[in-house]
């Protein structure tokens, strides 16, 4: 029988998956742990037990997402969105209006479609889209005030023009409202209504030429001149310049009078229209007829000839509305199925595809289909690319040509991967696009490899599989203080990652999980003061719902005492004069809870149904909240033997060697067993007062019976902060 020390000096490997809990072999098993609950594996190597959860506020009962919008560092909201409303939090708090009252903005939204809904913003504008709802924006247009519209385009995209040359519209009227027929077939279906709709001239062979020298012209003359009309405003002879203008009128000759008082030489032309015009439909009396507004001129000949060149608008209650919405390279990217629509460039609200002059150019707007399996599920511009996800792989989409500007002939799709995505939306860090992959089970980082010269996708979950169970629903990164990848489980906890790719960090951990509550939605937003990123939390305890915030991680160089430490979960605090109770507790009525007062542990108590708890002695400082325990257990640690491997041998776990950094009631033991405490009050902690936090190295026998682990669990269960940064285990080994 041997005894020997083995250290583990690092945590960042994390939780390994139980596939791997036998893999000494391996790396990462030198840095990885068993489990991790509520304990986070720092890209340093210590584990820190995570803050607890701040209450902010109470959320609608079928409130169901969370998403940010940042203004700036320093102004940034949580939304909070529930069945066809949306709240709003900011500056740690709720959001209010000049009477106190919450800010709320009606969406047509439901509470699932909440889910769903793909957002871009670009400074106080965050447009919306939605495959059962028009795309639209959330507009702030103060500090405490937003507006929702759905999105007025002076232009929309425009579906495939009509092939069938038999079927006619006609127009009764050019401008205002009118009423357009269709001859040889069914057009129209209801869910038109509120769509544009284009028709184009079929020709303009009753309109003569615009010609040079031409006597006669009487004043209000038609003439046509590339593929535009215009109507004479003076009469006598037409001059040498051919008319092109697009807007007012100008003359095709001298205006003026030569030095003999001789002229005007030309007639000055009117612009009329061009080929093309445009109208939104506004009544549906049947297939054939429908009335409309007209947003730009309808050629004149549509009124007698009409035209079989015409074509709905690409977007309506008929054909659809776009699932996601985007900006790449200063267009509004919109995708519908396999369709992808984007703007004029530099204006988000016109697809127009003509320029001025009735013709097509690079600038102008486009839609065409994406060569991919199926439609995508999410996109994410990264760099110079624009990312999509669909349920069979993920593709890059970039100008063909990089010097000149991104358009409909300028687009090529590449893919990058073949993994499959899930609908959720994705996380962008400083080098990395990271999404769910088809399934919910795995989470992937997409990065650009030279060599291969396409984005590869690794696998963040390849060594914690588990965190992966039962699904992944949505994803959040923190930059600050911590680099930290959240991942919400349908199971209301959330895992999270300490992600430094360059370090090449591994570690996952189980880092929310609420007792007697679950995490139903996620997002990071930008602290008041811009100094950190906050993960909030749409939290359902028992069915009341609340909106909480993670709180300050401990930073044991900031000069902390233990009155600052909050390790408390949906609690409450009071900074300021001594007070004798505490409420704004509701939603924890009739639960036992834990109160640090002026950093003292006082006796838990049952919150009254008014919301409050009492405090005794008063105390200026007070955190009232929910008890969580932080956990990790060791994986079997290998030992050197000169015969070879000690697995397989009979162990005993007979003392433990902690090293920890303002830690306070760590308990440890064998996994399984009794777990006796590690820490003692440090001797300069005062009597009557708050208990200090040990820094240091603790020693303590523990009555570990043999079995063929050998693994050692720690714990703690109080308002304080536990950082472990190394652990030595005794281990006596037996025979096999």
């Amino acid at each position: 029988m041997s005894g020997t020390n083995v250290i583990q000096a690092s945590f960042n490997g994390g939780a390994l998956s139980r596939r791997l809990q036998s893999r000494v072999d391996t790396q990462i098993y030198g840095t990885a742990v068993a489990e991790l609950t509520n304990m986070i594996p720092t890209v340093e190597g210590p584990l820190i037990k995570r803050p607890g959860t701040r209450w902010r506020a109470e959320a609608p009962a079928s409130a169901s997402w969370l998403s940010p919008f940042v203004f700036n560092a320093t102004q940034a909201y949580v939304l909070v969105w529930s069945d066809q409303l949306v709240h709003f939090m900011t500056n740690d708090a709720v959001l209010l209006d000049e009477s106190d009252n919450p800010v709320e903005v009606e969406v047509p939204y439901s509470e699932i479609e909440a889910t769903q809904v793909s957002q871009i913003q670009s400074n106080d504008v965050l447009r919306l889209a939605h495959e059962n709802h028009p795309p639209a924006k959330l507009i702030r247009t103060g500090a405490a005030t937003f507006t929702y519209a759905p999105l007025a385009l002076k232009v929309e995209p425009f579906a495939t023009p009509n092939s069938n040359e038999a079927v006619f519209v006609y127009a009764d009227d050019v401008t205002g409202t009118v009423t357009l027929n269709a001859i040889g077939g069914d057009v129209w279906q209801a869910g038109h209504v509120g769509a544009q709709f284009r028709i184009e001239a079929e020709d303009f062979s009753d309109i003569e030429a615009w010609q040079p020298g031409i006597d006669g012209i009487t004043i209000g003359t038609l003439r046509r001149s590339e593929g535009k009309v215009y109507r004479a405003e003076t009469s006598g002879r037409t001059g040498n310049e051919q008319p092109l203008h697009t807007r007012g009128a100008e003359w095709d000759g001298s205006s003026g009078t030569d030095i003999n008082s001789k002229g005007p030489y030309g007639v000055r032309w009117a612009y009329v229209h061009d080929r093309f015009g445009i109208v939104r439909i506004t009544g549906f009396t049947s297939a054939t007829e429908v009335t409309a507004e007209v947003v730009r001129r309808i050629p004149s000949s549509v009124t007698t000839t009409g035209s079989y060149r015409w074509s709905h608008g690409w977007m309506s209650d008929a054909a659809g509305w776009p699932h996601l919405v985007t900006i790449y390279r200063g267009r509004l990217c919109l995708f519908k199925a396999n369709e992808f629509a984007g703007s004029v460039l530099g204006d988000y609200e016109d697809f127009s595809e003509y320029n001025e002059d009735a013709e097509r150019s690079e600038d102008m707007g486009f839609r065409r289909l994406i060569d991919a399996p199926d439609r995508p599920l999410w996109c994410q511009v990264d760099g110079d690319a624009l990312l999509i996800g669909t349920s069979r792989g993920e593709f890059s989409i970039t100008p063909q040509n990089t010097s000149e500007i991104f358009s409909g002939g300028n687009m090529q799709i590449k893919p990058n991967s073949w993994h499959g995505s899930e609908a959720a939306d994705t996380v962008q860090t400083a080098t990395e696009t990271i999404f769910i992959q088809r399934g919910g089970h795995k989470i992937r980082a997409a990065r650009y490899a030279i060599e291969q010269d396409r984005r590869t996708a690794r696998n963040l979950l390849l060594y914690a599989r588990q965190m992966g169970r039962p699904k992944l629903t949505q994803l959040a990164y923190q930059a600050e203080t911590e680099e930290l990848l959240w991942a919400l489980r349908s199971d209301g906890t959330v895992a999270v990652h300490s992600y430094n790719p360059d370090q090449d960090v591994k570690g996952w951990a189980m880092g929310l999980s609420i007792e007697g509550a679950a995490v139903r939605s996620i997002c990071v937003i930008p602290s008041t003061d811009g100094s950190r990123d906050d993960l909030w939390l749409l939290v359902d305890r028992g069915g009341t719902i609340s909106v909480e915030q993670l709180a300050e991680w401990w930073d044991e160089d900031a000069g902390l005492t233990p009155a600052d430490s909050y390790h408390l979960d949906s609690g409450v605090s009071h900074v300021g004069a001594p007070v004798s109770s505490i409420g704004g507790l509701l939603h924890l009525a009739g639960e036992t809870v834990a109160i640090l007062a002026d950093g003292a542990i006082q006796p838990p108590q049952v919150v009254a149904n008014d919301g409050t708890v009492t405090i005794s002695p008063a105390a200026s400082k007070v955190h009232v909240g929910k008890l969580y325990t932080a956990r990790m257990t060791t994986l079997s640690p290998d030992v050197p033997m000169r015969d070879g491997t000690s697995q397989g041998r009979r162990r005993r776990l007979n003392r433990l060697i902690a090293r920890l950094i303002d830690s306070f009631r760590v308990f440890g033991g064998d996994k399984g067993g009794k777990l006796d405490e590690l820490t003692d009050r440090p001797n300069s902690a005062l009597m009557g007062s708050g208990p200090g936090l040990f820094s240091g190295t603790v020693t303590r026998s523990v009555g570990g019976g043999w079995n063929s682990d050998g693994q050692a669990t720690l714990e703690s269960r109080t308002p304080f902060p536990w950082i472990l940064s190394a652990i030595i285990a005794r281990i006596e080994l037996g025979d096999q």
